[in-house]
C-alpha cells in the first residue's frame, strides 16, 4: 500500500518552502515527516511556522527533501550530537518509483523546441491579453511567445476551431525531423485503439520560450488558459500514478521538466552589458525587464529556487561563475513588491542576498510602492522605473 501523505494547504502551507501545494506530511509510527518538493537549502533550518526542522536527506534526483520537526526527532532519537538519527518506521510500505527518463542535452532541446515554436502561432485572444497588459507589437514578436492548443481529444469533442496544428500533427512533424523524442519534456508516446504515436502533454495557453545563458531554449513555460494551483507551468510529460504498488510515470517515454534558472539576454554582448544583472521570478518579468532596462535578466522558477544560481550547467560551470566571466559585478534582486508583507518570500529573499554576497558580488534591490503594481513588468510597462537600495540585513 502507498503512504497516505497528507497534503499541505493554503491555510497550512509547507513550513520549508511556504507553498500550499505539492508538499505534504508522511505518517510514521512516532509522528510524521515533512516532504518538501521545492527545497533548495537541504540543511537544518527554522521553518516558516516557527519550528526548527532537521534535514534527513533528499531523493536520488534531488527533487524532494525529507525533514523532521526537531522536538519530535529528539523524542525519537535522543540527543545524538553526531547528527545521526534512528530510522523512521513508516506506517505503510514505501512505494518504489521507477527511474526517470533523463533530459536531452540543451543543444537538442533547443533545436526541437525552436522547431515546435516555429509551427505555432499566437492566437488573437492571447495577443489581446498581452496588449491589454501593455505589451507592444514589437515586444510580442521579439519575445517569441505563441499559443499552445488544447489537447486533441478536447478539440475534437468540443469542435474547437484554431489556426494552430493538432498536437499529434506537431509531434509527428518533430519526430520526422529529429527522430526519437524521448528526453524532451512535453513529448510522450500515446496509445489509442491499438496504435502508438508521439504527441504533446500539457495545458493549453500562452507558451513562452525560456533560454539559458547560451541562448538555447531549454524549457517552455505555459501561462494556462484555465488556472489551477498557479498560472504558470513548465511544459512537461511527467506525472506519477500508482500501478501494481509502484509509482510510475503515466506518460510513456515522457520526461520531467526539472526546475532551472533561465535568462533573457537580448542585445547583451559585451562585458559592459553584463555589468549589472537582475534576478526576478517569472518569465514575463524577465522578458519585459530585459527589453526595458537593457540588462540581462535571470528568471528563477520560484523565490525559493535562488540556489539554482549555484548549479552547474551542461558546460560544467556554475551559472553564477558564467555571469562573473561575462562581466557581472552587481546583481539586483527584483522580486514582487509584496515581499515585505509575505513572510515566506522575505525569508527566501534574504537567503538569495546572503548567497550572492558570499560569492563576492555587490547587491542591489529593486523597490517600488505596491500600489504602482505587484511585479516589475507591471511598473515598467507603465513607464515607471524602480528605485534601488542596498540591503543592510543578514540572515
Amino acid at each position: 500500500m502507498a503512504h497516505n501523505m497528507i497534503s499541505v494547504t493554503r491555510s497550512n502551507p509547507c513550513p520549508i518552502c511556504g507553498k500550499p501545494d505539492w508538499c505534504g506530511w508522511l505518517p510514521i509510527e512516532e509522528g510524521r515527516l515533512l516532504i518538501c518538493m521545492r527545497d533548495t537549502l537541504c540543511s537544518n533550518q527554522q521553518g516558516l511556522d516557527g519550528n526548527f526542522y532537521v534535514f534527513h536527506g533528499h531523493s536520488k534526483t534531488g527533487n524532494n527533501s525529507t525533514y523532521e520537526e526537531a522536538t519530535q526527532r529528539f523524542n525519537r532519537c535522543g540527543d545524538d550530537s553526531d547528527k545521526t538519527y534512528q530510522k523512521a518506521n513508516y506506517v505503510r510500505e514505501i512505494i518504489v518509483q521507477e527511474d526517470e527518463v533523463p533530459l536531452s542535452p540543451p543543444e537538442r532541446l533547443d533545436s526541437i523546441y525552436k522547431e515546435l515554436l516555429n509551427q505555432l502561432i499566437l492566437e488573437d485572444y492571447h495577443k489581446k491579453t498581452l496588449m491589454d497588459d501593455g505589451w507592444t507589437e514589437e515586444l510580442i514578436k521579439e519575445s517569441g511567445v505563441k499559443s499552445f492548443p488544447v489537447p486533441d481529444f478536447i478539440r475534437y469533442k468540443n469542435k474547437i476551431r484554431t489556426r494552430n496544428p493538432k498536437r499529434k500533427e506537431l509531434a509527428a512533424s518533430l519526430y520526422n525531423k529529429f527522430g526519437d523524442l524521448t528526453g524532451v519534456p512535453g513529448l510522450y508516446i500515446n496509445e489509442f485503439k491499438g496504435s502508438k504515436y508521439w504527441t504533446i502533454a500539457g495545458a493549453s495557453g500562452m507558451i513562452f520560450p525560456l533560454q539559458n545563458l547560451h541562448k538555447q531554449v531549454i524549457r517552455l513555460r505555459i501561462r494556462m488558459d484555465e488556472e489551477f494551483n498557479g498560472k504558470y507551468r513548465y511544459l512537461s510529460s511527467y506525472k506519477l500514478i500508482e500501478v501494481n504498488n509502484q509509482r510510475i510515470n503515466k506518460y510513456t517515454n515522457g520526461t520531467r521538466a526539472l526546475n532551472t534558472i533561465t535568462f533573457n539576454t537580448s542585445d547583451c554582448i559585451s562585458k559592459s552589458d553584463y555589468y549589472v544583472t537582475y534576478i526576478t521570478e517569472g518569465c514575463k518579468k524577465a522578458i519585459v525587464g530585459n527589453k526595458k532596462l537593457k540588462a540581462p535578466f535571470g528568471n528563477v522558477p520560484g523565490v525559493n529556487s535562488f540556489g539554482k544560481l549555484l548549479d552547474k550547467d551542461h558546460t560544467g560551470k556554475r551559472v553564477i561563475d558564467i555571469l562573473r566571466e561575462r562581466g557581472t559585478k552587481i546583481i539586483i534582486i527584483a522580486y514582487d513588491a509584496d515581499k515585505n508583507s509575505n513572510t515566506a518570500v522575505m525569508k527566501h529573499f534574504k537567503n538569495t542576498i546572503n548567497v550572492i554576497k558570499k560569492e563576492g558580488f555587490s547587491i542591489g534591490v529593486a523597490e517600488w510602492p505596491e500600489y504602482f503594481g505587484k511585479g516589475l513588468d507591471d511598473i515598467l510597462l507603465k513607464g515607471i522605473t524602480p528605485i534601488y537600495t542596498i540591503p543592510d540585513f543578514e540572515n
